[in-house]
């Protein structure tokens, strides 16, 4: 089994995470589906979903954010918006954000070549707690 890990790990395949976690609560108002919560909540991140899925014009306008939950470098964060009709889907990152924190590491490289790694870490929030939250307030 760990070798089996490592050769995964080694080939870039990421080991599986463990579901804490998953609320997804939706209001339904004139065949639109707005969302008041979407959390998924890993052993390693949460991710957490806004949006709208509009049921009479078959169409998706989502946005889907992660966060780390440990300290991580090399990560460049960004929204991803899922958007389009049921047929004809497209998901893309936010480029604004993905263009911010590569342009200030390579700007930061060209300045200092060690500094340009600072954009792409991530603090972790912690073991965040909010599926309890959430789990208390639809009671």
């Amino acid at each position: 089994m760990q070798l089996g890990n490592a050769l995964l790990a080694a080939l870039g395949i990421p080991q599986r995470d463990k579901i804490e976690c998953f609320v997804a609560d939706f209001a339904l108002r004139q065949g639109e589906l707005q969302t008041r919560a979407l959390l998924l909540d890993t052993t390693s991140n949460i991710t957490s979903g806004a949006g709208t899925i509009n049921m009479r014009t078959e169409a998706l306008n989502y946005q889907i954010r992660t966060e780390s939950k440990h300290f991580t470098i090399g990560a460049l964060p960004a929204p991803i918006s899922i958007t389009g009709s049921f047929k004809d889907l497209s998901a893309m990152p936010n480029i604004t954000r993905l263009a911010l924190r590569g342009g200030a590491a390579v700007g930061l490289g060209v300045l200092f070549p060690p500094a340009a790694v600072l954009p792409t870490i991530q603090f972790g929030i912690g073991d965040d707690h909010r599926c309890e939250a959430l789990a208390h307030r639809g009671k």
